[in-house]
């Protein structure tokens, strides 16, 4: 999924994995693209910094803020009329091209689109077509406020069904909005913008005041637009600096350099400030809601990021506003509901790898597909039937089976689809019925549905098992489905409660589904072996002279499918060896047919109790929630 906002100053883009993970777009060696552009003569588009490094020789063919004119007819660029549309296309086919050179040829997927909450069907129609002539397709439009909010609750914030909030969106412009949390999500009360507020007006300030810093005899004003929007690209550098530090040098054209420090451009921002604090006041009238009756007040966007900026904010409006982690990203994340570190790569053109490959993901699930096939022919072998042939029911007839051997068929079949759940879920459409209109679903109901499938093929497999094994050996199915799927019902319902965990209340792990669903596969290799091994040694056919050799294979496997238990149990090889030294003994010393079912029995214990406390990790520790029905 690709993940885009489009800011009036700056374009932020992410790619989300089926499991939340992100991978930041970077552009130009920075985290977001400028939104600027630069018509050529030749009618082509140049975007992002090099755009304004060309606007700076050539003002008229330069604008900063394309969004700005979306919605009207034409714009004219360098004596051309042009398409608006066509302007903002021209910024989102660098994000479409930079997203196809990091898949390669993987297929892009679904697209989300930030936009804001005023937006009216014009403009929101517009957008979709600039979206469609850059190479996006159609995406899905999701409200920047209430994508924000979900990022903060993803985020570790707790917000209750019912309660109110106010999210100031700072970057290019300013944007109040007043939310309240329901239970399919977010609704917006109230949004008021303010286009003289924000960055760009922050800039806009500093700009005019760089001049008359420099030193006598300068220019106190520059004499061309191109000289204008390169003092512009100082100022706008400047203030970022600034955000971080108490003082920046400023290299201005035709003028020496100039000191600008944080207070001084603190006492020329005041109208900002004022203007951003009369849209808040304004916000929170329009959705009738007190200040006191706020859950939080949150900021969000660039200037967010300007200690100063948000405590000037506070001191103007009297609230007490918090920072949301990573704010110039947060709306863009928020709208896909991204979880997880991002992966940091500063080349564009190399794809970015994901935690765990999906090639590998699909490979990992071999493993215990092999070994549940194998082991289901071995025990439908191994069964020894005595009836007498031609009669209907034959009193003295039994069945002499490894049940055990069948339950562990069945295990590793379920663990088959639950190591490939990830896979399963790039594979269901984000399509949730349940969520607010304009609101996609998030990752986490996929996942859920994949953990649900899972268990339905695993458990489906296992009754086939059963059902073939009955037919082949003519006998009832009673006996063959109790072992194939009773043993499983307690790891179908730790499953069970975690898709609900995922679907319903957003939980998500911190590290990743892949890694919570990586269950231990050399632990299957082992355990499938040991088994093999068992079952030969027990019930092998044998004569005298290798009585010694299949007692050996018999507890070879004992000690094998010991050290299989205890590879589940814990991670550390020293733990391991301690645990598995006294199992090992034990399933050494009473190895006989009658034991098998104990200790396949045993093997499925280990993993359900693996499973379920990774699912009590994530009920009490989770990562973070997205906003779900509760």
């Amino acid at each position: 999924m690709l993940s885009v906002d489009y800011g009036a100053a700056a374009t932020a883009a992410v790619l989300v994995g089926p499991d939340g993970a992100w991978t930041p777009m970077r552009f130009d060696g920075a985290d977001w693209l400028l939104s600027a552009v630069f018509l050529n003569e030749d009618g082509s588009w140049v975007t992002g910094a090099p755009a304004w490094q060309l606007g700076a020789g050539a003002g008229d063919r330069f604008d900063s803020a394309p969004i700005r004119w979306l919605g009207q007819d034409r714009v004219g660029l360098g004596g051309v009329e042009v398409d608006p549309v066509d302007v903002v296309a021209a910024t989102l086919r660098r994000v479409a091209q930079a997203a196809s050179a990091r898949l390669r040829a993987a297929p892009l997927g679904e697209v989300r689109l930030v936009v804001p909450a005023s937006w009216g069907p014009r403009w929101r129609t517009a957008m979709r077509e600039a979206a469609r002539r850059a190479g996006l397709g159609q995406p899905t439009l999701v409200d920047a406020p209430s994508a924000a909010a979900s990022h903060l609750v993803a985020s570790g914030v707790q917000l209750m069904v019912g309660s109110f909030l106010l999210l100031c969106d700072w970057g290019g412009g300013f944007t109040a909005s007043v939310l309240r949390r329901t239970r399919y999500g977010f609704e917006v009360l109230s949004t008021i913008e303010a286009a003289n507020a924000g960055g760009l007006a922050l800039d806009q300030v500093l700009a005019q005041q760089l001049p008359a810093l420099a030193t006598a005899g300068a220019r106190q004003a520059p004499s061309s637009p191109g000289e204008s929007i390169a003092v512009w690209s100082a100022a706008r550098d400047a203030r970022e600096a600034l955000s971080q530090a108490a003082s920046v040098t400023v290299a201005l054209p035709s003028a020496p350099p100039v000191v600008v420090t944080a207070a001084g451009m603190q006492a020329d921002a005041q109208p900002v400030v004022t203007a951003a604090a009369d849209a808040v006041r304004k916000a929170l009238d329009a959705a009738q809601v007190p200040p006191d009756e706020l859950a939080g007040v949150f900021c969000v966007g660039g200037v967010a990021q300007s200690p100063a900026m948000v405590g000037m904010l506070a001191q103007a409006t009297g609230l007490a506003p918090t920072v949301a982690p990573d704010p110039q990203r947060a709306a863009v994340l928020g709208s896909a509901h991204a979880t997880g570190p991002g992966v940091d790569t500063s080349n564009v053109s190399v794809p970015a790898a994901p935690p765990v490959p999906g090639l590998r993901r699909a490979g990992a699930g071999l493993v215990p597909g092999v070994a549940s096939l194998g082991l289901m022919v071995q025990f439908l072998q191994s069964a020894t039937l005595s009836r007498t042939p031609g009669i209907g029911y034959d009193p003295r007839a039994y069945l002499l089976a490894d049940w055990g051997e069948l339950a562990l068929a069945a295990l590793m079949a379920l663990v088959t689809f639950l190591t490939v759940a990830t896979v399963l879920a790039a594979a269901i459409p984000a399509d949730n019925p349940l969520d607010a209109a304009g609101q996609p679903a998030a990752p986490t109901q996929q996942i859920g549905t994949a953990l649900l499938a899972a268990c339905g093929l695993g458990a489906a497999v296992a009754g086939l098992y059963a059902v073939f094994d009955a037919a082949m050996l003519q006998w009832s199915p009673a006996p063959f489905l109790r072992w194939a799927l009773i043993p499983l019902l307690p790891l179908i319902a730790v499953i069970t409660a975690t898709a609900a965990l995922a679907t319903r209340y957003g939980r998500i792990p911190a590290q990743g589904w892949d890694a919570w669903l990586n269950f231990p596969i050399a632990s299957v290799f082992v355990t499938t072996v040991g088994m093999v091994l068992l079952q030969e040694g027990a019930n092998g056919d044998r004569v005298a002279s290798q009585e010694a050799l299949f007692n050996l294979f018999a507890r070879t496997g004992g000690v094998l499918i010991a050290l299989g238990v205890a590879m589940v149990v814990t991670r550390r090889w020293r733990y391991r060896l301690i645990l598995a030294g006294p199992l090992a003994v034990v399933a050494a010393a009473v190895i006989s047919s009658a034991t098998i079912g104990v200790l396949a029995c045993l093997y499925i214990a280990a993993a359900t109790a693996w499973w379920a406390r990774r699912a009590w990790q994530l009920a009490n520790h989770p990562h973070g929630s997205l906003p779900r029905p509760v």
